[in-house]
């Protein structure tokens, strides 16, 4: 392999910083119980004091094009921002996963719409099509916990919020959630048809290098499988697109 290339490819891996931009299960569940583990959604705020925020106001949400929505879902100051193409037309204080359980940073659809759940989900409810649990966007019967670090991963709104942003809220919006990269081991092979954590911080360390292959959703798909290809070739690997247990350590600690 040529060192400088390999030297030039770990340089780019490492420069960027690890704040990230951000078929699922759709519905809420029927036990109660949000995101990837046991932990219900009920649960008090743990950490995090209330962030005062700027919020819109209580009237409808103008909408000209619902194709050009999209949800940015600000993990460390807890707001969620409604954005109509580049311009953000609304902006709501939420509350976010608890650092045990946190809400999963990557970028998302909205794939079920759904009311009237009530309890823990509030009267709305937006499900998003993370690969490694149920997630999505909800009203609450907590409402002193919004503006803190408090669910089992869901994003909580209150209830008058959430209910104006599902009203404006097509199927298939994009929702972008950022924060910290998860935890993972290496897995002895990732490869197409994978799902999950791994495949997330794969697909992040892959665009930090700069290969394209599209939402950073958790799915190793055809897209991320010609990426890692890329990744190969410029590494003086053989171009699989199956990556290793080697190829996962210098991706996911670069040198």
């Amino acid at each position: 392999v040529p060192k400088a290339l390999a030297a030039a490819a770990a340089v780019v891996l490492a420069a960027a910083a690890w704040f990230w931009w951000g078929g699922g299960q759709g519905g809420p569940p029927a036990d109660g119980r949000c995101g990837a583990g046991a932990e219900t959604d009920e649960e008090q705020p743990t950490a995090g004091p209330a962030i005062p925020v700027q919020v819109d106001d209580d009237g409808p949400i103008r909408v000209q094009d619902p194709d050009r929505l999209r949800i940015f879902i600000d993990r460390y100051t807890q707001t969620l921002t409604l954005y109509e193409g580049a311009r953000p037309i609304a902006r709501f204080p939420v509350a976010v996963g608890k650092e045990s359980t946190p809400s999963p940073p990557g970028e998302w659809r909205v794939v079920h719409k759904d009311r009237g759940w009530g309890g823990g989900f509030g009267t709305r409810w937006l499900g998003l099509n993370v690969p490694w649990g149920i997630y999505g966007i909800h009203g609450t019967n907590k409402p002193w916990s919004i503006g803190t670090f408090a669910s089992a991963g869901c994003i909580r709104m209150f209830n008058h919020d959430v209910e104006r942003l599902w009203d404006v809220v097509p199927l298939r919006t994009p929702v972008i959630i950022t924060g910290d990269l998860p935890e993972v081991a290496a897995r002895p092979v990732l490869e197409e048809g994978a799902s999950g954590k791994a495949v997330t911080v794969l697909q992040f360390r892959l665009r930090q290098a700069g290969f394209d292959f599209g939402a950073l959703d958790g799915r190793f798909g055809p897209a991320t499988a010609a990426a890692v290809r890329d990744f190969q070739v410029l590494f003086g690997f053989e171009p699989t697109g199956v990556v290793t247990r080697d190829q996962q350590a210098l991706l996911w600690y670069p040198r």
